[in-house]
């Protein structure tokens, strides 16, 4: 692992140690996309241009971020990359923008990007397996994925159930719903020119809160 890697695993480290409840948090980051395998061979290009982020607080998940320098790589990478997408999980949309001076930032916004947030797959928690195939106790009544589980109980076994953020459980969530994000800056990524699916759940955070009231008044 290259010095400059080790240096801003630690941190990235010390920010969420800080910011968790929990008051534990462990967090790697390797300058390189780690996705699975089984993602699209037609992906594998970009593996040098991407991060890979995993997450080991009250919520575990890996975030997988890739950069783009031109249109023509992201327009070509983007029906395999909302592929990815889980059905009923959300379009994040964000917008490229400099980070604060002087702050520890593990998610720059400051080129265009796409981020994948996917579970941890592969690995064993309380004898369970973290990862899909999820069996039916994972899933919402409309039997969507939730965007997050957690271990739980049916019928006096141990499963995967769902889990929502603050609801006052102590212990674990995993990420189970891959969901997108896209940092656009109107040129590399430009939302007037992809295809977005229609049964797509929409996440603006491109505006603060005071600008969209504002404009909302208007």
């Amino acid at each position: 692992m290259h010095r400059h890697m080790i240096k801003l695993g630690v941190l990235a480290f010390l920010a969420l140690i800080i910011s968790s409840p929990a008051g534990f948090a462990i967090t790697m980051i390797d300058e390189t996309g780690m996705w699975p395998q089984s993602w699209p061979k037609e992906l594998e290009p970009l593996r040098k241009d991407a991060r890979t982020i995993r997450t080991a607080t009250i919520i575990h998940e890996d975030i997988y971020e890739i950069h783009f320098k031109d249109r023509e790589t992201f327009e070509r990478s983007w029906p395999l990359l909302i592929g990815l997408k889980s059905k009923g999980g959300p379009l994040i949309i964000n917008k490229v923008a400099i980070s604060p001076p002087n702050q520890v930032v593990i998610f720059s916004n400051e080129v265009p990007a796409v981020r994948t947030f996917i579970s941890p797959a592969g690995s064993i928690s309380g004898g369970l397996a973290v990862g899909p195939p999820w069996p039916s106790s994972a899933l919402l009544p409309d039997g969507l994925l939730p965007e997050y589980i957690r271990m739980g109980e049916v019928q006096g076994k141990k499963t995967w159930i769902p889990a929502t953020r603050g609801e006052g459980f102590q212990g674990f969530m995993y990420r189970a719903r891959v969901d997108i994000e896209l940092i656009i800056d109107g040129k590399v990524i430009d939302l007037n020119r992809i295809r977005i699916p229609s049964d797509t759940p929409i996440i603006d955070k491109r505006w603060p809160a005071e600008e969209s009231k504002s404009e909302d008044t208007k």
